[in-house]
């Protein structure tokens, strides 16, 4: 079942993480379907890391990219995380854009054999 993976990390030991993460996942239910996710959250004296790990089925046919909206906690407490990554399961990273309190990418998904 192919996947992908949403790092993000955040120093700033004086703010709160009490929200640290909202997550929304917009996928149309026609096209693909969300199977599981597998979320860690490390925290540290300064920072608090979160990896995820989410799966998708596509039963099309054919190999398609699905839009994701990720949204993040960012507030007058919280600011946007220092670093992001996104990538596929086999480690491949896939260019994203972060924008305001929220990171967009394209998701490629294989279809269901």
């Amino acid at each position: 079942m192919p996947g992908s993976r949403i790092s993000s990390g955040k120093v700033d030991s004086m703010k709160t993480w009490g929200n640290l993460l909202t997550l929304c996942i917009v996928v149309n239910a026609q096209v693909a379907e969300f199977s599981a996710e597998n979320l860690t959250f490390t925290v540290n004296p300064n920072f608090v890391e979160m990896t995820g790990s989410y799966f998708f089925s596509n039963r099309t046919g054919k190999e398609i990219n699905i839009p994701i909206v990720y949204p993040l906690c960012v507030n007058d407490r919280q600011v946007f995380p220092e670093s992001v990554s996104v990538c596929l399961a086999n480690g491949q990273s896939l260019p994203f854009h972060g924008k305001e309190n929220k990171v967009l990418f394209s998701m490629p998904l294989r279809e269901m054999k």
